[in-house]
Parts: structure tokens; sequence; C-alpha cells
């Protein structure tokens, strides 16, 4: 039986996402092959499972610094941690896999491992961010405007002082080494994009992507949605970076729109530092199950990130359990949210969630745009259908 190593650096239980999808196809693959799902986490709500099998490698010490300097020292370990990489390809190689299936690693895991897990087994990566791109979000005005005007997004003009433009031309510097490193280390590592968005952008960096396979979800089977009644009301889920938060929070206040929040004490500091009048709620952490239920109450569900966003779960979620997801033009869902209501995504530069309005088209059109939703939610593949593409892809039987 072919043993397949699925490796992403953490469990979903201490960061939800991509470790996520990697769970999911871990469990999908778990049913016809011996598969290892490997992680660093030192959650304690992290489960000892038989099938997949799950084995937590020991974590080294992060690095953790802020501003520049940490940028500078966090890629320096990334790239060129010889002393950690040697320990996690020793560990890996004595689970003797057959294939290895990469999802995210670089914070505790260097990516320098990358250049010698081919001579242990083939290597496919799966490319969650753009951390190959910038060692952070990757936002518009990362991107010159060739870039951006073949991807459809408004650029703003740039008004940088000397100082400010002569950093850039640094930074710039920088990250064109590190591009560079890392396409060395990848050239026998097979990438795979999960939307078009994203693949257009990592080709025109360089980077030979060889599939774009989008995320498979799970269908919905939820006991007793039909009698929940959906309110009128936005909810966003997850972190505060790059997500547009800031951008949601002017246009529901004074409003009376009630917003629902889950998310950690800093979004919850965010809220409550926020001078507007909001009708808020705060609900902490969530679970998977708990998010789905609280999708399943609300209308819309705010996925509209300032910087480029993949292809992200919680705007999925929302398609399969029927909320309408509000997303940006560097979000990877806009060509789906488009075939649902073209005014659902929003211009990068958009200052203003036209919630209200939303309403109003919501109790307008309430047929017609959940007719649309449900063409689009047929249209997603589900986690098997997904992996079916990279057993091929793969050549895995």
């Amino acid at each position: 039986m072919t043993r397949i190593l699925v490796l992403n650096e953490l469990h979903p239980s201490e960061q939800p996402g991509a470790a996520t999808i990697a769970l999911d196809y871990a469990l999908a693959l778990a049913r016809f092959s011996d598969t290892i799902f490997v992680h660093t986490s030192i959650s304690d709500n992290v489960q000892e499972t038989q099938i997949p099998k799950i084995k937590s490698l020991a974590r080294g010490k992060g690095v953790h610094r802020a501003g520049y300097s940490g940028e500078l020292l966090s890629t320096a370990t990334d790239l060129f941690g010889v002393i950690k990489a040697s320990r996690y390809l020793k560990e890996i190689r004595d689970l003797n896999p057959d294939f290895i299936w990469v999802h995210q690693i670089g914070n505790f895991i260097p990516r320098l491992l990358l250049f010698f897990l081919s001579s242990v087994a083939p290597v496919v990566m799966t490319i969650h961010d753009y951390g190959l791109i910038v060692p952070r979000k990757l936002y518009p005005s990362d991107l010159d405007r060739p870039r951006l005007y073949a991807l459809n997004v408004d650029s703003s003009p740039s008004n940088r002082s000397f100082r400010q433009a002569v950093f850039a031309i640094f930074k710039t510097t920088f990250y064109k080494l590190r591009r560079l490193t890392l396409r060395l280390y990848l050239r026998r590592v097979k990438l795979v994009c999960i939307s078009q968005q994203q693949a257009q952008i990592y080709r025109s960096y360089g980077y030979r992507v060889v599939a774009v396979i989008p995320n498979g979800i799970a269908k919905c089977t939820c006991i007793d949605t039909a009698s929940t009644n959906r309110l009128n009301t936005v909810l966003f889920l997850g972190r505060l970076t790059g997500k547009g938060v800031d951008r949601l929070l002017e246009s529901v206040s004074d409003s009376g729109t009630i917003a629902v929040f889950a998310g950690g004490e800093e979004l919850k500091e965010k809220i409550a530092k926020f001078p507007g009048k909001l009708n808020a709620r705060f609900l902490g952490q969530l679970n998977r199950d708990e998010v789905l239920c609280e999708i399943h109450k609300t209308s819309f569900v705010y996925v509209a990130s300032d910087c480029f966003d993949v292809y992200p779960t919680t705007g999925l979620e929302a398609i399969r359990h029927g909320a309408m997801p509000i997303v940006s033009e560097t979000t990877g869902l806009r060509d789906l949210v488009r075939l649902i209501e073209p005014t659902f995504v929003l211009d990068s530069h958009q200052s203003h969630v036209p919630i209200e309005s939303y309403f109003r088209a919501m109790e307008a059109r309430k047929a017609e745009l959940y007719s649309k939703l449900e063409q689009v939610n047929e249209s997603l593949p589900t986690v098997e259908q997904s992996l079916k593409h990279y057993l091929e892809f793969m050549q895995i039987s």
C-alpha cells in the first residue's frame, strides 16, 4: 500500500485554515492508503488517531522579532536553517514515505527542507498563500501596475517620500533575492495553486505552477438547518491582518446593522476601541461546528480582504451553508461571487461596504439570489473530488 506523508507545520486545532484543508485531505486519503499527517503543533487539543496516523514532530523555537530586523532574521532562518532542516529531514526519512504532500511550512520548519525532500520521495506542494513571493501578506501595493492591470485589480497612485522610495528599492531587491533562492529550492517540487488568480500571480514571478486545483469543501450536512431563520446580520470570522476589518467597522457603525464577530483577543480589543457606535456581538473563538452554526444564522459573511486572499475557506463555507459572501477583487473567490451578484465584490480601494443596500437587494430579489447561490454551491468540488485530481496528477491509484 502506498504510504503518503501529508506535511503541514501546524495542526488545525492551533491554527485553522490551510491546516484544516491538509487534515481533511489526509482523512480522505486514509480510506485507501497508508497516510501520515505530520505537524509540529503543541496544542493540548491535538488528538492522536490511527486513521490517519498523526505524527507530531518536536518544535524548535520560532523567530518572533518585530519589524524589519525580525523579517530579516526569520527569512535567514527559513532559507538557511541547515541544522533544523536536517533534523526534520531525518525524521521524515525515518517515516519512509512513498510520496510527500507539503502544505504550509516556513515558521518552524524551514523551507530549506524543500530542497532535500525529493531525495526521500516525490514531492508535491499545495500553495495556500503568497508566502513564496513576500514573507508576509501580499497587498496590491506590492505589485507593479502591469501585474495589477493583468489581474483586473484597481491600482492607486503611490505618494512615497524620497526616503520611502529608497527603502522600497532595498525591500524589492531583498524580496527578489529571496524568491530566487526559493525557486532554486523548488526545482524538483511540483507546485499546485488553489485559485486561478493565485496561479497568475505566481507565474508572473517565475514560479513553475503545474496545476490549479481548488480546495474541496464538504457539503452541508448540518442538522435542523431548515428551521433556522437567517437574521439581517453580517458575520466576520478569523484574524485581523489584511482582512479588511476597519472597512467593515466603519461601514456598520451608526447604521444599526448587527455585526457578529468571532476570533481572538486581538479582534475583541479592536472592536472595543472602535470610536463609532456599533451594534456588535463578539463570540470569541469558535470550533468548526460552531462556525457553521453561526453561518446558518446570518445573511452575509464578510471575506473582503485588503490583501490578496487566495481561496478563503470561510467564503467557501458561506456558500456551502447558504450565506452570501462579501469579497474583494483581491480575493480568489471573486469570480464565483460575481456569478451570484457582482456588487458583492468590492473594489480593492473601496472604503465603504454598502451593507444596507445589500439587505434591500436580499428583500427584493431573495429567490433569485438564493437560486444563484445554490448554482455556485453545486459547482464547488468536494474534498473527494479535488483529491481525485491530485491522485491523477500524482499518478497514484
